[in-house]
């Protein structure tokens, strides 16, 4: 009888739950960029690549080495996970809510670890997110997995296609171009590449350079020839060269362009890393540095908005107002020349622009409240610090006047 009452005592224990290899739970899918309706809906997915159960206890992300992302739970086998910033920025329930959730626009490593700190999955872009399409008020698509057993770079990673599958609303009740808790609408077994190379943007950063930004890692030996690039009006591309530090961007030599102008570059025969070719891809910007004034000008219409709204426009200036001055949680802060000033704002990132830094930085003409603003993701070199910072203007009472 008392061997009875053991069994049965051991029937009615719960099956144990799986500890994890790495491997068995990866993150499969990333928000980075918030979404349509609100830059706060961003959230990251899970995948249990297992059959069996896991539990989460004590697990945590690592962001860039630095922020810690706290889970609870359990993760079905074969089943997903939602993390989300805050609730209502999917309709689709989340599994934890982390407030300190802050993905920078221009890239996080993200590694997963579980309650005894071992290291289970990292995704390794803290240089520059594999995929997730964002072009501010109108694009944004999640990164997704393609093959959830598939190594940790480039080419096994996509956007979303929504033709394919999408889930949820976000926090305006706009569908949501990613999947979360469901499969993702690149899956694949395989997890081959098939998808040629994107350009991202492509900016001035001098008279006669200009740098261009890809969505992935590029095949040195085509990234690097110079006659797969062209400009239009033509200046002419004498030389092309990969980032020492991102496979993705490339610094081209140009003969000299014109400042005000409009150039258009076009890239074609340059390979991925797998070998999928780029064909006639383009880009458009002013070329040169311009003049503060020019980029802010509102002369064409007088209607307060920036006659350059929309365009990629290259400045370079003193700062004069650095970072931490009105936000520690992104970059915003003002650049002067010698002709006027403007705001440089960029969600998501702080670059840690300090007064009397002299920079180069390119981005897109916008206005937020009637302020016009240079917004990012930036081009940027620093030229030189500790400069003196421009002389005040003079103020007037009406008195004097």
């Amino acid at each position: 009888m008392g061997k009875m009452r053991w069994m049965m005592a051991l029937l009615l224990v719960p099956a144990m739950l799986m500890a994890a290899s790495p491997g068995d739970v990866v993150i499969n899918e990333v928000m980075w960029m918030g979404s349509f309706s609100s830059s706060s809906d961003e959230w990251i997915e899970l995948y249990n690549t297992t059959s069996s159960v896991i539990d989460l206890t004590g697990w945590y992300i690592l962001d860039d080495g630095a922020y810690t992302y706290n889970l609870s739970g359990t993760i079905a086998g074969e089943g997903y996970y939602l993390i989300e910033r805050r609730e209502e920025a999917t309709d689709v329930t989340a599994d934890v809510i982390v407030t300190s959730i802050s993905l920078a626009n221009s890239g996080d490593a993200l590694e997963l670890f579980d309650g005894s700190s071992n290291s289970i999955d990292l995704v390794s872009t803290g240089g520059g997110w594999y995929a997730g399409a964002y072009v501010y008020g109108s694009t944004y698509y999640s990164m997704e997995r393609i093959n959830p057993a598939g190594p940790d770079n480039a080419s096994n990673w996509d956007d979303n296609d929504s033709t394919i599958a999408w889930n949820g609303l976000d926090s305006g009740g706009v569908p949501i171009s990613g999947t979360p808790r469901q499969q993702n609408s690149v899956y694949s077994t395989s997890g081959g590449d098939t998808d040629p190379p994107e350009l991202e943007s492509a900016y001035a950063m001098g008279a006669t350079r200009v740098d261009v930004l890809c969505n992935e890692p590029l095949d040195p030996t085509t990234a690097q020839a110079a006659g797969n690039y062209a400009m239009d009006p033509d200046v002419g591309v004498t030389a092309a060269v990969l980032d020492g530090s991102n496979p993705a961007m490339v610094h081209l030599t140009t003969g000299t362009m014109s400042v005000g102008t409009l150039y258009t570059l076009t890239m074609s025969d340059v390979e991925d890393t797998a070998g999928n070719a780029m064909v006639d891809a383009e880009d458009s910007f002013y070329g040169g540095i311009s003049p503060v004034s020019f980029a802010r000008q509102d002369l064409t219409d007088g209607d307060f908005y920036p006659d350059l709204m929309g365009e990629q426009v290259t400045v370079q200036g003193i700062v004069s107002a650095g970072d931490y001055t009105f936000s520690d949680y992104y970059t915003d802060f003002y650049l002067q020349d010698a002709t006027a000033g403007i705001d440089c704002y960029e969600y998501g990132t702080v670059l840690g622009a300090n007064v009397g830094d002299e920079m180069i930085i390119s981005g897109v003409i916008g206005i937020y409240n009637g302020k016009t603003e240079l917004m990012g993701p930036f081009g940027i070199e620093l030229v030189s610090t500790g400069n003196p910072v421009f002389a005040s203007p003079h103020i007037y009472t009406v008195d004097y006047i």
